[in-house]
């Protein structure tokens, strides 16, 4: 695992941007952003071991690894902002998912029941919290989003 002194004599990292360049002495590169995009993240490679570019601004900017995950606020894996970052349990960044449900394009936590109505229901520890039945998808909607805000806070997407 790479040290905050390696890393810092190879990149620089503004933290307004979220963006990692390389310092002189790395032959042609210096000054050129480095990583590359995989999976919706930006990932360095450096000493033939890949890193992902929100964990390295992390070390970079408090001087520590993080002890957990790195939730992306905006939800943009691209936007390495340092304001943008915030710790995170595995629970707490997978509440900050999407508001759509990409399968069946509702509303995140809405789905359709067989007689025509719309159920609304969100995840709390692992439980299934039922909200209730809706005429419209947009009212279960509703009624997820103020769910969301009341259990997962800071962390909801709608916040």
């Amino acid at each position: 695992m790479i040290t905050l002194a390696a890393l810092k004599a190879r990149f620089r990292y503004d933290p307004l941007t979220g963006i990692f360049t390389y310092r002189c002495g790395q032959k042609r590169r210096a000054g050129k952003v480095a990583g590359t995009i995989t999976n919706g993240h930006i990932q360095i490679c450096i000493d033939y071991k890949h890193y992902y570019a929100h964990r390295l601004a992390w070390l970079y900017h408090y001087g520590i690894w993080p002890p957990d995950q790195i939730d992306h606020k905006d939800r943009n894996g691209l936007n390495n902002k340092i304001d943008n970052l915030r710790l995170a349990s595995n629970r707490e960044n997978m509440c900050n998912i999407g508001k759509t449900n990409v399968s069946n394009g509702l509303p995140k936590g809405v789905f359709k029941t067989s007689k025509g109505k719309f159920g609304a229901k969100i995840s709390l520890l692992n439980k299934q919290l039922y909200l209730g039945y809706f005429a419209t998808a947009q009212e279960a909607g509703e009624a997820y989003k103020q769910a969301s805000l009341k259990y997962h806070g800071q962390f909801s997407p709608f916040r």
